[in-house]
């Protein structure tokens, strides 16, 4: 009989690529990896791996199992959402990540949900969102609220089930003494000469606006990196330069003295959450679902 745990190993591996990867994210030894795959094989009968060198990859017999893999821990997992139902309590472990730019603002829904759970433990950490989906599909989160520059992102992934939560609206940071801060409405390419303060390089935000003003025609001149809100409205605060967050952003920065100007045309980031489809019925997934949907009615 194939083991659950081998067939997790499997499905990590052609997710991951090598043993040393598979061993980092589930904190066991490459020779304990290797050890079980070894098993799996022989509870296959056949072979699953091909070896070349120091890599690995898997044979069609491996890329067979590993779809049928895929299925099989998803009816487990169907399988415990039963019997949590059965129990008829909201326990057990549940795994939250959030998008870092709406992290503060679902901080209050995640401390009441263990308040009025207490037999809930549920764990909170921030990735961004290509690595939240990632991280869903191997298992290694439950639920994730993320986020999307598209109004409508894929909805034909057989492993994930997305519920748009809030269309957040961007706008133009300036500080209040700024020759734009009087403007209604500011297009991209008013802002060609202008100092910019940006998220880091290469997470979906950066990557949206960079293509704003790629689409205008200039590349922004970035005089700061920011990893948060408060950094970015202290800098805008203090310089000539000037910032693109949204407004569900602009809740912590009520203490500064800047303005918002929204964009023309009017550009929206994207909220909503992210679980695997096997998942849905768990009775602590529909009490995280109904909590994160009333926070953003």
């Amino acid at each position: 009989m194939l083991h659950p745990w081998r067939l997790r190993l499997l499905v990590e591996l052609s997710e991951r690529g090598t043993i040393a990867a598979v061993a980092d994210a589930l904190y066991i030894t490459p020779a304990g990896v290797s050890q079980q795959l070894a098993s799996l094989e022989s509870e296959a009968r056949t072979q699953l791996l091909e070896r070349i060198g120091r890599r690995v990859r898997l044979t069609a017999a491996g890329e067979l199992l590993v779809g049928a893999a895929k299925e099989i821990l998803a009816d487990i997992e169907q399988a415990e959402a039963g019997l949590e139902q059965l129990r008829g309590s909201i326990s057990g472990l549940l795994r939250l990540s959030c998008v870092p730019t709406a992290s503060a603002a679902a901080v209050p829904t995640v401390t009441k949900l263990r308040a009025e759970y207490p037999e809930l433990d549920l764990k909170l950490e921030q990735r961004e969102t290509p690595d939240a989906l990632r991280a869903l599909k191997l298992g290694e989160i439950d639920l994730a609220l993320v986020d999307s520059f598209e109004p409508q992102p894929r909805s034909d992934d057989p492993v994930l089930q997305r519920i748009p939560l809030l269309d957040d609206q961007l706008v133009v940071l300036l500080g209040a003494e700024h020759r734009l801060a009087q403007s209604e409405s500011l297009r991209i390419e008013e802002l060609r000469a202008e100092n910019w303060v940006l998220c880091e390089e290469g997470t979906p935000w950066c990557e949206y606006l960079g293509k704003l003003c790629e689409d205008a025609g200039f590349t922004p001149n970035v005089v700061a990196r920011s990893r948060s809100i408060d950094f970015s409205a202290a800098y805008v605060e203090a310089s000539d330069s000037v910032a693109v967050p949204s407004l569900l952003l602009l809740r912590d920065t009520h203490r500064r003295r800047v303005v918002s100007v929204p964009l023309e045309p009017t550009a929206y980031r994207y909220l909503g959450l992210a679980l695997r489809k096997s998942s849905t019925t768990r009775p602590s997934m529909r009490a995280a679902l109904d909590a994160f949907t009333r926070l953003f009615a």
